[in-house]
């Protein structure tokens, strides 16, 4: 459907396209775009797809949304009328060249040590301000100042602080800024995006009042009792085809876990009481400047979360507690990110993404307050069950598609380079693994290689970091599933549950090697350990070596 007018994202794109194609026009002698010919066009479309300092995608919207100029101009009189671009009616690749087909979600999660660290620090703080152990705001620094000059028998001259003096209090007292209500939203904000996979503008537009709590009447998880209702904006279009850029309520509720509701009764707390937005927008605008919306926007909330993880590290490090890396390989940044504290800026986007691809890759790992990633898969996918177009399922499956093939392209690495392989399924794993070499190595994770990889059966096969073997996954012999007859999810493994004995389980060298270092430091505490605890230890180390001994002397028992 073609739309009345275009977004105001869309109007910024273009406006950006203009201004690049205006320093060309201004470069080559001419004087404006009416003065434009299909050769002009030819060499600038060249021009434009010889850029470095740009992706693809970015180069693609600088001719598309010169083509919408042209096309919103094409009935006008000169001057204001000017000649077609000719990739108007033309394939963009002749000017830009083949599109990458690598197919992969761009947006980068977030390091595991990076989003438990800031999740562990936005619980403190909401909990912190919930219970009444932290204070929102502080007094005045004068006032505090003077009293700390006074008990030191100093007299401070009359009139308003000097830098001097400040800095000889900070200096003294190890002063540190105290939180504050930005300090708590901030920290809403991390919980909520996290444990809902909610889009940046839905959760800023979350309204007071939006939080459900639905006591249980069966066995499930208490977890489970906390949905929330709001807005959604996604590809949300009126019956013209415009953009509804206030969003519709959103038929189906979100489901969630105790961090996010009670991030949600903070902002209740907070929230102003002539807005019903939990992120209202509380300053004034500057003199000369425009804003018309209620709620904080993308941009600056990333700003925010920089404020809040720079302020949290500071007070972690004087306090011994754990801080939110900024730098090094498990750092909270992107890799072209500065790590200086002035100009942090977290990517709003990351944490659904970042959600997605733990649940995916990390079933039986843990975020952190001892809260597991396949406890929040069951939690969270109750609010988005049945609904396609949301996006979130399509994400996880993605990961999870993307990464089982990886698994099998380091397995098959593993078996080529002389690997050993034994267990139950070893037979049925190496077949596997030889049928992925033959097919998919080597080739490209398009869309299209990817939809065959998941109709190949082979993501079946599922290597368990957390048990150190490999999974054949067979459902009707599978121990991980006791209740596998009721269980919805019987479909792939609970690689958190898996068991000895099993007999979809196989190990490759470097499973061996692991599980020989496990059992020879369980050996080395025994003589430290209580006699329960010892035998204990004395158990898994005889079933470890039966593991050890049947891969050192290649028994497949398949």
């Amino acid at each position: 459907m073609k739309t009345r007018f275009p977004s105001a994202g869309t109007a910024l794109h273009m406006f950006h396209a203009m201004k690049f194609l205006l320093d060309w026009i201004d470069t080559h002698g001419l004087s404006s775009i009416a003065d434009l010919t299909t050769d002009d066009w030819t060499q600038y479309g060249e021009h434009v797809g010889a850029r470095e300092d740009c992706t693809y995608s970015y180069r693609v919207s600088q001719l598309v949304h010169l083509g919408r100029l042209w096309a919103h101009n094409v009935d006008l009189p000169s001057p204001y009328a000017f000649t077609a671009p000719s990739w108007f009616s033309a394939k963009y690749s002749r000017w830009l060249g083949p599109a990458p087909v690598e197919y992969e979600n761009k947006t980068e999660p977030f390091h595991p040590e990076a989003i438990s660290a800031l999740i562990v620090a936005a619980h403190t703080v909401i909990s912190g301000y919930l219970d009444g152990t932290l204070t929102v705001g502080r007094r005045g620094i004068k006032k505090t100042a003077e009293t700390w000059f006074t008990a030191q028998g100093i007299t401070l001259p009359p009139g308003r602080l000097s830098a001097e003096n400040a800095r000889q209090w900070k200096d003294a007292t190890n002063w540190l800024q105290s939180y504050d209500a930005g300090s708590v939203r901030s920290a809403a904000f991390v919980l909520i995006s996290y444990f809902t996979g909610m889009r940046p503008q839905e959760v800023l537009h979350l309204q007071r009042g939006c939080l459900r709590y639905n006591p249980v009447t069966s066995n499930a998880s208490a977890a489970a009792e906390y949905t929330i209702v709001g807005r959604e904006f996604k590809g949300l279009r009126d019956e013209y085809g415009d953009q509804l850029s206030q969003g519709a309520q959103r038929d189906q509720p979100w489901v969630t876990i105790e961090p996010a509701a009670r991030a949600i009764e903070a902002l209740e707390q907070l929230a102003r009481p002539d807005t019903p937005y939990l992120f209202a927008w509380n300053r004034r605008p500057r003199e000369g400047q425009q804003r018309q919306g209620e709620v904080v926007t993308t941009p600056s909330i990333g700003v925010s979360l920089g404020s809040f993880i720079t302020l949290w590290n500071a007070h972690a490090t004087q306090n011994g507690d754990p801080v939110v890396p900024i730098s090094g390989p498990t750092s909270i940044l992107s890799e072209n990110q500065s790590s200086d504290a002035a100009q942090l800026r977290i990517g709003t986007t990351r944490f659904r993404r970042t959600l997605a691809y733990h649940i995916a890759n990390q079933p039986g790992g843990e975020i952190a307050l001892g809260i597991q990633y396949g406890h929040v898969k069951s939690v969270v996918s109750l609010g988005y069950a049945g609904r396609g177009e949301s996006g979130f399922p399509d994400v996880v499956q993605l990961d999870a598609l993307l990464g089982s093939w990886d698994d099998l392209t380091l397995l098959a690495e593993e078996l080529e380079g002389g690997s050993a392989i034994s267990g139950p399924a070893a037979n049925r794993v190496r077949d596997g693994v030889t049928a992925f070499a033959a097919e998919f190595a080597g080739e490209v994770k398009t869309e299209a290689a990817l939809e065959r990889f998941k109709r190949s059966g082979l993501t079946l096969i599922h290597d368990n970091a957390r048990a150190h073997n490999v999974c054949s996954y067979v459902a009707a012999t599978a121990l991980c599933h006791p209740t596998r007859a009721t269980n919805d999810d019987s479909g792939t493994p609970d690689l958190a549950n898996c068991q000895r004995g099993c007999p979809n389980i196989a190990l490759l060298d470097r499973h061996f090697q692991e599980k020989t270092r496990q059992r020879d430091q369980l050996l080395a505490e025994i003589d430290y350990l209580p006699a329960p605890l010892a035998a204990r230890n004395q158990q898994i180390a005889d079933e470890l070596t039966k593991e050890i001994t049947r891969h050192k002397q290649g028994e497949n028992n398949s």
